[in-house]
């Protein structure tokens, strides 16, 4: 058979057509040829990068010195078979037949070791009770314990542990966490139940890390989130970079970023929002006034808009002012606002889904239907935005709560409501009187889904004072494609439009003279309703909220309003 050594000094002398033509009539050096290539590939894949070297030479050194030349050749090429890259052949493994063998050796065996199979997840900082169930046998682990696809850990109350990946992404498990390796690589993890804290670094390849729980699957590339399985819930908070999280028997999606969460329930579309810290009100106990006009002076909801705006004629082909008009909802049925009075039980704010009490004070009875709506202490200056609450026993449960400043911006990110906004539920409603004495800020206004954008600046649903917000995939994928209006758009009539040729109803009035003034936000939107023109009944594609007023004809009121909405346009940021 030709010789290894004339057919590389032959390439390297630059005849490779020569070198070609040997290998073609010589099956035997061919395939002995095609073997050093692969194996000479996959050394300087390896010698590209000095550190990794290095330090798998020093950690299998020991373990490759008995090993005979042969059988690493030979372990090379089974193992790292499919898997060359092209490179200018070098006829590398005869160096094991010298002198060199043990550091020649060493590198082998390190590629091989490295490329073979994936780095198993190993145990870390383990404390108290924990055990790793493995083809049904159990017992206890420790720091460095290797896991595998299959395994159980199961930790005792109070215990705790770190799943460590190849890629120093930590997985931290608590107390009371039952949870299975499914991967070899520990990329993939059931939570069953219990809670877990994981730092995921970037996936370089896009498979992510996968965790499952009975109610939700999330995929990251890269975050910092914790993830709780309570009992037929889960929920998901995440600190920073983005995950998305699928419900695992309802058709429902959403992606969280920083600073936001999403709640997984049986049977239900996923709820997600905004977690904002505590606020630390002052101004309140200075100026009672803020419970009926609430937020800073310099809030976006009390600033006018400036007599140099620009506007825009409304771009979206659903959103049809003209023939469509818009509705004044009273906020007793869609927004309820409750006021704590000195003479009111005390209440606790029962959280439905976590457990606990989220705060306590006196309140009035909310009623047993379940209501997204606002409790005012007027004492303390805050605010509780409550979700689906409803009365239970003596106190409220809600499904979430968030409580913010009445004397702060009343806008994202540090006073974020539950709306696709991000802006409260209290911000923009028509108090009664103010139907009387005017509308002293901006209003909040609810359109169409169809009628929005979901690709507005950045490619993102929502400007300013609107922030992201984790909605619902299937309700993000009803947005429209193109247009102007998104959520947080202010949408006013301009001056130029003259009021006093409308006849209108001192009520009706005020509301124009605020849309000419303050404008309104877009705070949030709503679906469709299948069927309505079959019906014969219009759906408006605005909807306002208004306290109830005495001998107000709320009727009457929104068909007015809907002859002055077909002039609103875009104010310009």
């Amino acid at each position: 058979m030709i010789g290894q050594e004339q057919i590389a000094r032959l390439v390297d002398e630059g005849d490779p057509a020569a070198a070609d033509a040997i290998l073609q009539g010589d099956a035997g050096a061919l395939g002995e040829w095609v073997a050093q290539m692969r194996t000479d590939g996959l050394l300087r894949s390896l010698l590209d990068e000095g550190a990794r070297r290095s330090m798998l030479r020093q950690s299998i050194l020991a373990a490759i010195r008995a090993a005979s030349p042969e059988h690493l050749r030979e372990r090379v090429l089974r193992d790292t078979s499919g898997r060359m890259r092209s490179s200018r052949p070098r006829v590398v493994w005869l160096a094991l037949l010298g002198s060199g063998l043990a550091a020649a050796a060493s590198v082998v065996m390190a590629l091989v070791v490295w490329k073979a199979a994936p780095a198993r997840p190993l145990l870390a900082d383990v404390r108290g009770g924990v055990r790793v169930i493995r083809g049904g046998n159990g017992c206890p682990a420790g720091d460095g314990v290797s896991l595998g696809a299959g395994d159980r850990l199961m930790l005792d109350a109070g215990a705790g542990a770190t799943v460590m990946l190849s890629d120093r992404s930590r997985i931290a498990l608590s107390g009371g966490t039952i949870a299975v390796i499914e991967s070899p690589d520990g990329r993939r993890m059931t939570l069953d139940a219990g809670s877990v804290r994981a730092d995921i670094r970037p996936q370089r390849d896009g498979h992510g890390v996968e965790i499952a729980t009975p109610e939700a699957r999330m995929r990251v590339l890269g975050t910092a989130f914790a993830v709780d399985a309570g009992r037929r819930r889960t929920r998901l908070e995440v600190t920073r970079g983005l995950v998305r999280i699928d419900h695992a028997s309802f058709a429902s999606a959403v992606e969280v970023a920083a600073g936001e969460f999403a709640i997984a329930l049986p049977g239900q579309e996923l709820v997600a929002g905004v977690k904002t810290p505590d606020a630390t009100p002052a101004a309140a106990l200075r100026d009672p006034g803020l419970v009926r006009r609430p937020f800073a002076p310099d809030s976006p909801w009390n600033r006018r808009i400036d007599t140099t705006a620009r506007f825009q004629k409304i771009q979206s082909e659903a959103l049809d002012l003209a023939g469509h008009g818009a509705l004044v909802t009273p906020t007793s049925h869609e927004r309820p606002i409750w006021v704590s009075a000195a003479d009111d039980p005390p209440r606790r704010i029962l959280l439905r889904y976590e457990g606990g009490v989220a705060h306590t004070l006196r309140a009035p009875d909310i009623g047993e239907r379940q209501v997204h709506g606002t409790l005012i202490d007027p004492v303390a200056g805050v605010a509780y935005e409550l979700v689906r609450a409803a009365r239970r026993g003596a106190d409220i449960e809600a499904m979430a709560c968030i409580r913010y400043d009445l004397g702060g911006s009343g806008a994202p990110p540090d006073q974020a409501g539950h709306l696709y906004s991000g802006l409260p539920l209290l911000g923009g409603i028509i108090r009664k009187e103010e139907l009387e004495t005017g509308i002293p800020h901006v209003l909040a206004v609810a359109a169409l889904h169809e009628g929005l954008s979901r690709c507005g600046p950045g490619g993102q649903p929502f400007v300013p004072p609107a922030r992201h917000m984790p909605i619902e995939l299937q309700k993000l994928g009803r947005l429209g494609a193109h247009g102007n209006v998104c959520y947080g758009t202010r949408l006013a009539i301009p001056r130029h439009v003259d009021l006093a040729a409308f006849t209108l109803s001192p009520a009706a009035l005020e509301i124009a003279r605020a849309l000419q003034e303050y404008g309104a936000f877009v705070t949030h939107s709503y679906p469709a309703v299948p069927g309505a023109s079959q019906a014969g009944w219009v759906q408006p594609h605005l909807w306002f909220f208004a306290e109830s007023a005495a001998g107000t004809d709320i009727r009457r009121l929104s068909s007015e309003v809907s002859g002055i909405v077909r002039h609103l346009e875009v104010v310009s940021p």
